[in-house]
């Protein structure tokens, strides 16, 4: 008998997962989106396609756990709301909120370590409950320390106009600002899916045996 071999037959593998038709597509989408608004010169649908920008910039982030890690985390709602009420903390404290959103990230980075560490021990169903857990803690925490956090009040922000503090009479610059987020979050999504670290075990001990070697094509 003679060993054959299907190192002729097998396809080179793909350099990149995401290839330059699709990255074209999904840009010239991008655009499309963000000029809709700007053409019709709506300040309602401005307000529609920042609320758009956000929710999607929002879910690009969760896929990166609840898709790519296959963790079905409810509770990421914890780490917008500490990074906003950071940022809003700092403002009233004359800091520019374009400094404010780096602290307001930094703090939810450690909160999510601290959150991730016992978490990620649990699989199935018991994960998704843990996190349900947490957000109704913060919640609960935002709630009743109202000297922080403003309580069911909220906090408020000084009036002040310009580029230099987020705040804008048009909503035109709010709705670049919301597709700067989605663009970065889009970026953030494929360094992570092309370097393939979406597909590492997570530190439960079962899931190493439930990741997929290598991304869907």
């Amino acid at each position: 008998m003679t060993d054959t071999t299907l190192d002729n037959t097998v396809p080179a593998a793909r350099t990149s997962p995401f290839p330059l038709k699709k990255a074209a597509a999904l840009g010239a989408l991008l655009l499309a989106l963000l000029a809709a608004p700007i053409a019709i010169g709506d300040q309602f649908i401005s307000h529609i396609f920042i609320t758009i920008f956000i929710f999607a910039g929002l879910s690009t982030a969760w896929n990166i756990v609840g898709g790519y890690a296959g963790q079905l985390s409810l509770g990421h709602a914890i780490f917008y709301g500490i990074g906003a009420y950071a940022g809003v903390m700092l403002m009233n404290m004359g800091i520019s909120p374009w400094l404010g959103m780096f602290a307001g990230a930094a703090v939810s980075v450690v909160v999510a370590v601290a959150i991730s560490y016992p978490c990620f021990r649990l699989r199935g169903p018991f994960f998704s409950l843990a996190t349900i857990a947490f957000l109704e803690v913060f919640r609960v925490l935002a709630l009743h320390l109202r000297e922080f956090t403003g309580g069911a009040t909220g906090l408020m922000i000084p009036l002040k106009f310009g580029w230099e503090w987020m705040v804008f009479r048009d909503r035109t610059p709010a709705l670049l600002i919301a597709f700067g987020l989605l663009v970065v979050a889009l970026a953030v999504a494929w360094w992570i899916r092309s370097h393939r670290l979406a597909w590492v075990s997570t530190w439960s001990p079962h899931a190493s045996a439930r990741a997929p070697p290598k991304p869907p094509a």
